[in-house]
């Protein structure tokens, strides 16, 4: 799912297809969309910001949320420069997590993790460290064998994948916020093309 801007309204729109609308929750309908340029495309304003304060979006719960055993989760992130302490990018209780470090100025890590039946939490850290204030690309990839993690389009780390299914919860999607409870473990700047 990709969020679009939706004019006057506290939702962002699902441009997947999937109509997995999320709602804004203590986010100005205007001020929460920021005009950017990624790398290699025009400006556009579908990119969300998160004041690190308790700005974060809501998904209701989907079918279309629980992949069996195969998932990709990718996403670009800019981390202010301001944001300290672990938050997290997003939260699905007890399925999908990923979040976001910045233990040492100017320098963040990235995790991801996805929980497996039968084997609780699998949990990729980035290896070495992002600079704040810049764009990066997080892709994770898990084929029911490998589960790998991307940063800026280069494989950062791997590890085996269990081979069992995910865990198939009915959960809401947190975007910029850990789920328990809401509003709290909150990211500070900006987020894209989270899918």
């Amino acid at each position: 799912m990709e969020f679009r801007r939706v004019l006057f309204r506290s939702m962002a729109m699902d441009s997947s297809g999937f109509g997995n609308n999320a709602g804004l929750n203590n986010m100005d309908t205007v001020t929460a969309w920021d005009t950017v340029t990624l790398p290699d495309t025009q400006p556009y304003s579908g990119v969300l910001r998160f004041d690190g304060v308790d700005d974060y979006l809501l998904a209701p719960y989907d079918a279309t949320l629980n992949p069996q055993r195969d998932i990709t989760l990718q996403y670009w992130a800019w981390v202010d420069t301001g944001m300290g302490g672990t938050k997290y990018i997003c939260n699905r209780n007890s399925t999908v997590q990923s979040r976001v470090q910045a233990s040492e100025p100017g320098l963040c890590q990235f995790a991801v993790s996805f929980y497996y039946d039968q084997v609780g939490a699998m949990t990729l850290w980035q290896l070495g460290r992002s600079t704040k204030e810049e764009w990066h690309h997080v892709a994770a990839v898990a084929d029911g064998t490998t589960f790998k993690l991307y940063i800026d389009g280069v494989l950062n780390n791997t590890t085996f994948a269990p081979g069992v299914d995910l865990r198939q919860f009915a959960q809401p999607l947190y975007l910029g916020s850990f789920s328990n409870p809401p509003g709290s473990d909150v990211f500070k700047g900006k987020l894209d093309e989270f899918c």
